[in-house]
């Protein structure tokens, strides 16, 4: 799979005040070549996998910061 860089994917991080801290490009890298190798290495969705593994990166994180306050509650004393 070719390396892709996305620039235009990066987004102000200012503006994010409670977000998880961004996606780095070997994490993405990583998920889209297991999803490109999961599709049988097709040579023209480099792009659409990408995008896909960068979606399911942040619906993974944002599955994880919402879990973490419910783990924390539900620990019991007794």
């Amino acid at each position: 799979m070719k390396n892709h860089h996305h620039s235009h994917l990066h987004t102000d991080s200012t503006a994010q005040t409670s977000a998880p801290l961004p996606l780095s490009h070997d994490e993405i890298a990583s998920c889209a070549r297991e999803l490109w190798e999961q599709q049988g290495c097709p040579d023209n969705r480099d792009e659409a996998i990408w995008l896909e593994a960068e979606s399911r990166l942040l619906a993974a994180r944002q599955d994880v910061s919402r879990e973490i306050p419910a783990a924390e509650s539900s620990v019991s004393s007794g």
